[in-house]
């Protein structure tokens, strides 16, 4: 701050010392509650890579044949079931070569908390047979496909899953080669673990316990 004075005819300009602020009470609260919401949602985020790589083990066999793939995505852990081996072209009849894997897949996600997402992914080529008048008719029948083999030996509670046919709306990759389109053709298995984070963040409900060790291969999410 400065001060200025009139001395002889003179105009003197001497700086004062700023006066120190505090910040107030309501800021530093505001403050400190948004970093412990953010610590606290790194730990929740943490526990999810976690459970995806214990589940990317499980399925490590799978995931070297190209039949599956395992991700974390924040507080989602994504299967991927690759169309190729799962479904004939244009039809939703899982393969019986391909009930093992899923079998597996059905094993490991059962001791995973979350609510249960099934997606069904098309390519760009029209459909319009006698079965499906369109992509997300196909779409919505593999996962529904793939949901009624999660749910054959009633070991999930139905009221955990939902069925979501996206048709061609989602590519992970441009419609562009046949290579692409294979990887388009596809049904995720999505475990959303964060339904619960907002009570958590407000202290509205106690965290879960943590749900097994960190290891090694967290480091691949």
């Amino acid at each position: 701050m400065l001060c200025w004075l009139l001395m002889g005819g003179c105009v003197l300009a001497l700086s004062l010392p700023a006066r120190a602020t505090e910040p107030a009470p309501a800021a530093a609260e505001s403050t400190a509650a948004s970093g412990r919401a953010a610590a606290l949602m790194k730990r929740l985020t943490g526990w999810t890579r976690t459970d995806a790589a214990w589940l990317a083990a499980q399925l490590q066999a799978d995931i070297g044949r190209g039949s599956v793939e395992v991700e974390a995505q924040k507080r989602r852990i994504l299967v991927r079931v690759l169309d190729r081996d799962a479904f004939a072209i244009g039809t939703a009849t899982l393969r019986p070569s391909f009930q093992p894997v899923l079998d597996r897949v059905r094993a490991g996600i059962r001791q995973l908390p979350g609510e249960i997402s099934v997606e069904g992914h098309t390519d760009d080529i029209p459909v319009n047979n006698a079965r499906f008048r369109s992509n997300w008719e196909l779409s919505a029948s593999r996962a529904a496909a793939v949901a009624q083999e999660l749910l054959r030996y009633g070991e999930f509670e139905p009221t955990r899953f939902r069925v979501v046919g996206y048709g061609t709306t989602r590519p992970l990759v441009a419609n562009d080669t046949e290579e692409h389109r294979g990887l388009n053709r596809r049904v995720e298995i999505v475990i959303d673990q964060g339904g619960d984070d907002a009570a958590y963040l407000s202290g509205g409900k106690p965290l879960p316990a943590a749900p097994r060790p960190a290891s090694a291969a967290d480091e691949l999410f």
